[in-house]
């Protein structure tokens, strides 16, 4: 087992986390800037770099995606908001059911369990 390797419960080796490809058979970065010929190794950072860039733009992307589904979802939920009659309003017309049932209930002479007063 290399110094880089962990054992894991089972006895298995586990790759360096630093390792490219994952498995037990990759190598560290900084050994295959060593182990490779400088034309290789410039074509693998080249590709790296294009590689990071492109994942960069991606993200970007993703997240101002992300950002506009929330601001559409937003937009929606305040016009719906300002659609609403205001709260005193609302508040108003079912203190006046109230009152009215009370009344209708009392014209039958039956209990009402919650005391409403005009």
């Amino acid at each position: 087992m290399s110094p880089g390797q962990r054992r894991r419960p089972g006895g298995e080796s586990q790759p360096s986390p630093d390792a490219l490809g994952g498995d037990s058979n990759s190598i560290r970065p900084t050994d295959a800037g060593v182990l490779m010929p400088r034309p290789v190794w410039d074509v693998y950072l080249s590709g790296y770099r294009d590689g990071y860039r492109d994942g960069i733009d991606l993200g970007r992307k993703q997240m101002d995606d992300e950002l506009a589904t929330l601001q559409r979802e937003a937009h929606r939920v305040v016009i719906a908001m300002a659609k609403l009659d205001p709260w005193e309003d609302v508040q108003a017309r079912r203190r006046q059911r109230q009152v009215e049932a009370a009344e209708r209930h009392a014209e039958v002479a039956q209990p009402w369990p919650v005391e409403a007063t005009p």
